[in-house]
């Protein structure tokens, strides 16, 4: 009897440890369940808070993308320019108001400075005689292409012809640019090409036979491939108004012919305006300027 009351005891303390247990089980899950909540939520709105920046992310690079690509265009552009671009050619007229002489002098009114005078109405005037001739002295030494010689507007034209145009860097190396057999007739514009550029100082007109040479204007026409020494000590300013200009870069020098030169502004500057300036007395002559801006 005693034994089945132990067992009893027993079996009832076990069942209340396995109570106690279930007790501690069940507010120990609650707990943990209501921890589980709240970490899911917490993780739910970090998630929300990465989707916010991946989308973000995705707008800046697909905005990136769109000026790659046009970055990409301009390069395209810039070396179809390089490309097809050739050093570019303008003509200058060289002889106006430069040192003359002639054979001979018909008349003081008629004197050889007056082919280079820049009028068509006055002329000079040699004597007749055999070869007559009349020279300018450029100065210094250029790339002549044409010679355009302005024929006596008032009388006797046709005295023109057989006529010689040499063009020299010295009086004894003299090379013909072109020969006219004429005869001309009076205000006649005649042009010459010399098949060519020519490099002289010194242009000669003479006349092979006896007869008077007598022109209103002879023009040196000087063909110029754009000299890149020329570009130098180059500054170039931006501005929102011409007299808010601030440095962008400047450029030493020199240039060489045909260069293609890129020249980032030391910082982002803001600006309407563009403007490039040679330091001192120099010709400025560019082929193109492309300006890029971020948009």
């Amino acid at each position: 009897m005693f034994m089945i009351k132990s067992r009893l005891c027993h079996i009832l303390a076990i069942f209340l440890f396995v109570k106690e247990l279930f007790t501690v089980g069940d507010i120990v899950g609650k707990d943990m369940y209501k921890e589980l909540k709240l970490s899911l939520n917490h993780n739910t709105e970090r998630l929300k808070d990465i989707s916010a920046i991946l989308k973000d992310n995705t707008k800046k690079l697909n905005k990136n993308s769109d000026k790659i690509n046009r970055n990409f265009k301009m390069l395209e552009h810039i070396l179809k320019f390089l490309k097809d671009s050739k050093p570019e050619k303008r003509l200058i007229e060289v002889a106006q108001g430069k040192r003359t002489y002639q054979s001979s002098i018909r008349n003081p009114l008629y004197p050889s400075k007056l082919a280079v005078d820049g009028r068509i109405n006055t002329i000079q005037h040699t004597n007749k005689e055999q070869l007559p001739f009349w020279v300018v002295d450029l100065g210094k030494i250029y790339d002549i292409e044409r010679i355009e010689v302005y024929n006596r507007p008032s009388c006797c034209g046709k005295r023109l012809r057989d006529l010689d145009i040499l063009i020299g860097p010295y009086h004894n190396a003299m090379t013909l640019c072109a020969h006219y057999a004429g005869p001309s007739h009076t205000g006649d514009h005649l042009v010459f090409q010399c098949g060519g550029v020519l490099p002289g100082r010194y242009v000669k007109l003479m006349m092979r036979t006896t007869e008077y040479l007598h022109v209103a204007e002879v023009k040196e026409v000087l063909a110029i491939l754009r000299k890149g020494e020329r570009l130098h000590d180059l500054t170039i300013t931006v501005g929102p108004s011409h007299n808010m200009m601030s440095l962008c870069n400047h450029y030493t020098g020199p240039a060489k012919t045909g260069a293609h030169l890129i020249l980032d502004c030391q910082r982002t500057i803001k600006g309407r305006y563009v403007n490039l300036t040679i330091k001192g007395k120099e010709v400025l002559n560019i082929g193109e300027v492309n300006v890029y801006a971020i948009v």
